[in-house]
């Protein structure tokens, strides 16, 4: 819904789909830059900045929806700016517990001495990549699977009626919620509450992808069809 008014500025300015996904990093490094100092004014304004760089992303979307989607270069280097973005808040939140947040009106939960909250904060980093890698490599080995079993693309016979395995983490400790929920922690000074949090919902994706994929063998047709659909990824 905020995401809206954003998108039917920029589709009367004419602005192609996946411009402002590239620009939504050029926010949240602005934005993570003004939280460096700690002060709590700055991390407010920061944290608004990566917020708007958030809801430039998803203007993004809507303006694919009336433009069509773009080039698959201009959609891979989309896809690498999300990584950046997801590194660039994690990281941020790392130093920001270390040098902690002056001025704020909520008492700051010291959870983590500071060599344990970097820890905290690779780990968080890893455990996001590698379930990226993990997805999009187990949506290469399904559609390989089914092509070189079937011969064919999928959707032109269906033989299953079986649903595509979703995540069911996806709506908590998605791109989107991990974003907010930094905010969220830098807002409120929890810092080292949120880097914990976001870890464990990191731990479990990456198990849950290993889950995913154990299903989404068993028809490999649906899956691919997915992978090959108008939504993807």
């Amino acid at each position: 819904m905020l995401a809206q008014p954003i998108a039917a500025l920029f589709l009367l300015l004419g602005v192609a789909p996946g411009q402002l996904s590239l620009q939504s990093l050029t926010l949240t490094l602005v934005g993570l830059l003004r939280m460096a100092d700690g002060t709590w004014s700055h991390v407010v304004l920061g944290a608004g900045l990566v917020y708007l760089g958030l809801l430039a992303d998803r203007a993004d979307l809507l303006i694919m929806e009336r433009k069509g989607r773009p080039s698959a270069w201009t959609a891979f280097l989309g896809l690498a700016v999300d990584r950046l973005v997801e590194v660039a808040v994690l990281v941020g939140l790392g130093v920001l517990t270390v040098l902690g947040v002056q001025g704020s009106p909520l008492p700051h939960l010291e959870l983590l001495p500071p060599v344990w909250t970097l820890v905290v904060c690779a780990a968080a980093i890893g455990f996001l990549l590698a379930t990226k890698a993990l997805e999009a490599t187990g949506e290469t080995l399904l559609l390989r699977a089914h092509l070189l079993t079937t011969r064919r693309l999928p959707g032109t016979a269906t033989l299953s009626t079986r649903q595509p395995a979703r995540s069911a983490l996806a709506i908590v400790a998605g791109r989107d919620e991990t974003i907010l929920l930094s905010c969220l922690s830098a807002l409120t000074a929890q810092v080292d509450v949120g880097l914990l949090v976001i870890l464990a919902l990191q731990f479990l994706s990456f198990v849950e992808q290993l889950v995913l994929f154990r299903l989404r063998l068993r028809d490999a047709e649906s899956e691919a069809g997915r992978i090959l659909g108008p939504d993807f990824p």
